[in-house]
């Protein structure tokens, strides 16, 4: 305690008080009480200092004043660091005081046990009414942030509880703990408290936080400072608040999602519209669209019958004929040539053919159907990674140099080996690059996009969507999209259009770096540029449709359907969510979500509708191929839902208008081309980014070729033949075998004959020979070392590499191969090997 402290706590008391508390406080010939004397003497002459300079004059006055605006400038300043003496002075007056300040509390206070809950609420409610007189608490000196920790562990170690009549002794556990908690009360919100409360008895004193002990509260119950009525509101209080806790942490756990009880509205006088009549009056807004409904006529469809193939079935055609209808031999022997160039250029003298290339495919065909995650266990000693049908086809070695070296353009006009030291030519290399981005797979891409076009003939509804080519890396000429919240998150996307029936793919373009962003009709446009002027009827979604597109197919003799956005550009205003186009009926469009399942409103311009329906969530649509009106016999989807009051889901015929039906029908034609797509997909890792467009190319014509033989399938069955074996020797196939049988075929010309090279025939070694010395053992090493046999044979793997062995002599200290280079090694050094006596001589 302060020697200012002291002296406000004495104007705060009254004068007798003030002489007892001051008397009391100095008692002692103690140095804590010759500090506080000497502080109090100071503290005494600055204030008579200070009544003097009163009496100055003004002219003195005017100088002070300049003088303290001087010291406060120049203390804004950074004082100067003080001295080790300093700081030793000023720790022990901040010691002394904290000491003195724990004495005056611990003298005039009994020891404290622990607080519980109920002790604490009454504290609380006896701050406001004390049983003894008002105490202050002093509050603890402010202290520097580096010496709080010093600070605690001098009162710990060193706080010293008075004694009355003797020397100081050491704080025992319980004072300090009771001391510790006379500081935490010891707070400003706690004094104000405290100064605020009255008091009615003198001859106790209450300090903030202080628990009672059970004879104390008895105490006060019987002199009336407790009544009974208290005691139980105050019961009651407490309960009351431990109920507030409880809701409080029901509050904040998290809430079980529940789904939302749907409202039903009713709907607006428009909903379920029907066909206008012969006199009604055209009610058109601002982009030509009104709620009188006509009918709308199209043109029936005029492509090339019949739908399929157009190549015929032929007798004994293979599964590999339909493969090679849409990836030709042609082709095969392009990648081979290519792939030679490649070989030359890096030294390799073991060139490719057509055939071991047709191989190598078959081999990722086969790969595709039995995946694996490392390649090379295919070509495991272990019986269940390895595949015999790879293994005796082709060396791992061979497959890897085949793979590393393939090429499907001309390496020798490989836009990388441009040159590109300057600016300029950077430039060059970059623009030459942006204006090539398909170079190093246009030969395949171009070829295998005119049979798509040309082998099959699509019949009426198509589905254009995109397709994604898997790819996480950051080399790609091609621009890599990242969508994450689709099934392939990054990768290439490809705009395909696709059969809606069978899922045939007719047309593909790949997404490219452009100098200006395109625009979604020109690339649905290009997309279906192939099958325009047919009165093909087309299928998108809501990132495709938009009205000038569907403006711009009908002037091309094609119709269009499909999800659009409700913010789109030139769309009905009554029915748009937006309140600054849509002020009238905002309401109902508002409104839409809470009425049941089947209501919809539609609006007409032209030979275009536009309807909003409401299933599980809005779906607006625009076609040029419906009529806005549905039909009330036949006009239904089928859903499956809980109503209320019901306990499982039940099927119901809910009203839909027509463009919505053929919508959730005709939809869906790339994503069923994806999925067989993925079944069986060739696909693997690969540092080319290329590479990946290939395997999406042989996919598709493995899917393609798969759907053409379904087709042949299907009318050879509708000839009439019963029985299904006379189509083919081993019978019909479904889309896992006839990719087998695919794999097989393509492996067949190159596999059939080559039997693997065995080495000469050698006893076999025996574990122990020559008295036990030379044995074949494993040496231990963590790497695979030299054999040193085949070293001096001069023997290396196909690859080029010396040969390696865990294994070999312990006696030599050599590493040998087990097979054949141990015992001629020994033989070599005179060394005799013994004979097996299990070995048939």
């Amino acid at each position: 305690m302060t020697a200012r402290e002291v002296r406000e706590l004495q104007t705060s008391l009254s004068q007798s008080e003030g002489a007892t508390f001051t008397s009391a406080l100095l008692a002692g010939g103690g140095t804590r009480q010759d500090n506080l004397r000497s502080a109090m003497a100071r503290e005494e002459r600055e204030m008579e200092g200070g009544e003097k300079t009163k009496k100055k004059s003004k002219k003195h006055k005017k100088r002070t004043k300049s003088s303290q605006e001087a010291s406060q400038e120049t203390s804004q300043e950074p004082t100067r660091k003080k001295s080790r003496k300093e700081k030793k002075r000023d720790k022990t007056s901040e010691e002394s005081e904290e000491q003195l300040r724990a004495e005056e509390q611990l003298r005039t206070e009994p020891a404290r046990k622990k607080k519980t809950k109920k002790d604490k609420k009454r504290n609380e409610d006896k701050i406001s009414h004390p049983p003894g007189p008002s105490c202050v608490p002093q509050e603890p000196a402010k202290e520097k942030r580096g010496k709080k920790k010093e600070k605690s562990r001098h009162i710990d170690d060193e706080a010293m509880a008075p004694d009355q009549a003797g020397p100081s002794r050491p704080m025992s556990h319980t004072e300090r703990s009771h001391y510790m908690a006379i500081q935490r009360d010891a707070r400003p919100k706690y004094r104000a408290l405290a100064e605020t409360s009255s008091s009615e008895d003198e001859d106790e004193e209450y300090l903030p936080g202080q628990s009672l002990d059970e004879d104390e509260e008895s105490d006060l119950f019987i002199e009336g400072f407790w009544s009974e009525g208290e005691e139980e509101e105050a019961q009651a209080d407490e309960e009351d608040e431990d109920d507030d806790d409880q809701v409080k942490e029901q509050q904040a756990r998290p809430a079980k999602r529940q789904r939302k009880k749907k409202t039903n509205a009713t709907p607006a006088a428009d909903n379920d519209p029907r066909e206008a009549g012969a006199g009604a009056v055209l009610d058109e807004d601002v982009h030509q669209w009104s709620s009188q409904l006509r009918r709308v006529f199209t043109h029936p469809f005029a492509g090339p019958t019949p739908p399929g193939p157009t190549f015929p079935k032929q007798a004994g055609m293979r599964a590999v004929d339909y493969f090679l209808k849409f990836f030709s031999l042609a082709l095969f022997s392009f990648i081979a040539e290519m792939t030679n160039i490649n070989l030359q250029l890096a030294n390799i003298e073991h060139r490719t053919s057509t055939a071991e290339i047709r191989a190598w495919f078959g081999i990722h065909m086969i790969m595709g159907l039995t995946r694996i995650a490392n390649a090379k266990d295919y070509w495991s000693t272990r019986p269940g990674f390895r595949n015999d049908l790879i293994a005796k086809t082709m060396t791992r070695a061979r497959f890897n140099v085949l793979a590393s070296h393939l090429a499907c353009s001309d390496p020798g006009a490989d836009p990388k080996k441009m040159p590109s030291t300057t600016t300029e030519e950077k430039q060059a290399k970059f623009n030459y690059i942006r204006s090539h981005q398909k170079f190093y797979f246009k030969t395949l891409w171009d070829n295998i996009l005119a049979n798509c076009r040309t082998k099959y003939n699509c019949r009426k509804h198509l589905a254009i969507d995109e397709a994604m080519i898997p790819y996480r890396g950051f080399r790609a000429w091609c621009q890599k999209v990242f969508m994450p919240c689709k099934p392939i998150r990054a990768g290439f996307k490809v705009y395909a259009m696709a059969e809606s029936s069978t899922g045939y793919i007719c047309d593909f373009v790949i997404h490219t770096h452009s100098k200006t962003p395109k625009k979604m009709v020109d690339i649905a446009m290009s997309v279906a540029a192939s099958h325009l002027d047919r009165f093909h009827h087309i299928f998108t979604d809501k990132l495709y449709t938009s009205r000038d597109l569907a403006n711009q197919l009908l002037q091309r003799g094609t119709y269009l359907t499909g999800a659009i956005k409700m913010n789109s550009a030139r769309l009905p205003l009554d029915l748009s969510a937006n309140p600054k186009k849509n002020s009238t009926n905002l309401a109902a469009v508002q409104n839409i979500r809470k009425t049941p399942r089947g209501t919809f409103y539609a609006r007409q311009s032209g030979q275009l509708t536009y309807t909003l329906w409401n299933d599980s969530s809005l779906l607006s649509t625009l076609s040029s191929a419906h009529s806005a009106f549905r039909d009330p016999a036949r006009d239904f989807v089928e859903r499956r839902y809980t109503i209320e009051g019901a306990q499982a889901r039940q099927a119901h015929r809910v009203p839909a208008p027509p463009a919505v039906i053929d919508y959730c029908q005709h939809m869906g034609g790339v994503d069923r081309a994806d999925q067989l797509r993925s079944y069986h997909a060739i696909n693997r890792k690969s540092q080319d980014w290329w590479k990946q467009v290939v395997y999406f190319l042989v996919d598709i014509c493995r899917v393609n070729g798969w759907l053409c033989y379904k087709q042949h399938l299907q009318q050879h069955l509708s000839d009439g033949s019963e029985d299904d074996t006379s189509y083919d020797e081993s019978g019909p196939l479904n889309h896992c075998h006839f990719t087998m049988d695919v794999a097989e075929q393509l492996i067949q010309g190159y596999a059939h004959g080559s039997k693997t090279k065995r080495q000469p025939k050698t006893p076999r070694v025996p574990l122990h020979n020559f008295g036990g010395l030379h044995s074949l053992v494993y040496m231990g090493a963590k790497f695979p070392k030299g054999c040193k046999q085949c070293a001096r044979d001069k023997k290396k793997t196909p690859s080029g590499f010396p040969v390696k062995t865990h294994f070999g002599c312990a006696a030599c200290g050599v590493h040998l191969c087990t097979s054949y280079c141990f015992p001629r090694y020994h033989a070599i050094s005179g060394i005799p090997v013994a004979e097996d006596p299990d070995t048939d001589n």
